[in-house]
């Protein structure tokens, strides 16, 4: 037996070495093996047409207050333009009515519930150049209250600290319970517990790779994952499952041989149970193998996953991108239900519909007079055969 031969292949089945073919070209288009592995489906679900706001995207980004409301910073809506200087307003979007309402609140809208919202009193949310707080022992001064009513000011400790999105509700994932040497970890919604994932000090000592914790932060489920997992606004909790989602974002592109591509994982669990994973779908496995785009996002719905690229920094960036929209795999098929350079920003609490702001294709990133646009899917409704 070759000795050399034996270990290679040992490697190879261990995933530290990987044999990949010869390298080819970016496809200027989908190919016959993609196209065969995709349905166009753009009357696949009905939506409306939102013109003429800008939501700062991606400074900003709008929540759903209930199944038929959206409340959002906007820099612009109708005639008002924010002059220099001025404070985002915060709007209110009927869906039904397709009307705008301002609310008596200003700046950046950081987080809502229905029993919580964070405004920051800055012209461009964190890092932004506005209003400069005199006290020094609160740098990053807050507004909080419940909608509808005064908002108070309070103390926020920064940039490590963040706002749990179930509460509203400022944590450290460092140092809060039940975070330790080895996890960080982010609340979940109340009673639920905490998520944990490894933290820098610990990636090293062979630990798994997420844990859960319960509300009394004894661990009852714990998975090991070899993606990298970072937490920001990736965890969505679907009222209509009743399970919570989360994307690693931790897809490492190919180098255009086949097979190169190292997909990432998302998962689903429900409290107190188990990991549910979500395998990456066959057509971005193969489009993932040319690094083009170089990962793809992913959000959970009634409907099921809803995927979109992130393209790597090219030239052609700009450009109507051949696999640019939004998709989602219904059984064994793939739809892309809307053609266009498009992204996922907020889901209604059921999952059922979808805020998903866009550029045409005449995009230029240049000159300020694009209209910003977006639709809003209800997936809980159409043609999803």
């Amino acid at each position: 037996m070759d000795p050399v031969k034996s270990i290679m292949d040992q490697w190879v089945k261990s995933g530290k070495l990987r044999i990949t073919g010869p390298k080819r070209p970016i496809p200027l288009e989908l190919t016959d093996e993609q196209r065969a592995m995709l349905t166009e489906s753009p009357d696949m679900f009905p939506y409306i047409e939102v013109e003429g706001l800008d939501p700062g995207y991606p400074h900003f980004r709008p929540f759903w207050m209930d199944e038929v409301r959206l409340i959002m910073s906007v820099q612009r809506h109708g005639d008002w333009r924010a002059a220099p200087g001025e404070l985002s307003k915060i709007v209110i979007f009927n869906t039904d009515t397709k009307q705008f309402e301002e609310t008596p609140y200003s700046g950046a809208l950081e987080c809502f519930t229905p029993d919580r919202m964070v405004v920051v009193e800055n012209l461009n949310g964190w890092g932004g150049r506005g209003k400069v707080a005199s006290d020094r022992t609160n740098p990053y001064p807050v507004l909080a209250g419940r909608y509808g009513e005064p908002l108070k000011a309070e103390a926020y400790a920064g940039f490590e600290t963040r706002f749990n999105k179930f509460t509203c509700r400022a944590f450290n994932p460092k140092s809060d319970p039940p975070a330790n040497e080895n996890y960080w970890m982010h609340p979940l919604r109340d009673g639920d517990g905490a998520l944990g994932y490894k933290s820098p000090l610990s990636l090293a000592r062979g630990l798994p790779g997420l844990l859960l914790f319960d509300s009394t932060g004894k661990v009852y489920a714990e998975r090991t994952f070899g993606a990298e997992w970072h937490f920001d606004d990736r965890i969505f909790f679907n009222t209509t499952t009743r399970r919570y989602f989360y994307s690693s974002s931790g897809d490492k592109c190919g180098d255009t041989s086949k097979g190169s591509a190292m997909p990432g994982m998302t998962i689903s669990f429900r409290v107190g149970e188990g990991w549910q994973e979500h395998a990456t779908p066959a057509l971005f496995v193969n489009m993932l193998d040319w690094c083009f785009p170089s990962s793809f996002d992913v959000v959970d719905t009634a409907a099921g996953l809803v995927y979109w690229p992130i393209s790597v920094y090219d030239p052609r960036r700009h450009m109507p991108l051949y696999h640019r929209g939004l998709y989602i795999q219904v059984g064994d098929k793939m739809h892309r239900f809307f053609k266009a350079h498009a992204g996922v920003t907020a889901i209604s609490p059921s999952g059922c519909r979808v805020f998903a702001p866009y550029k045409p294709d005449t995009y230029d990133p240049s000159p300020s007079g694009d209209v910003p646009k977006a639709r809003i899917f209800n997936v809980c409704q159409g043609d999803k055969k």
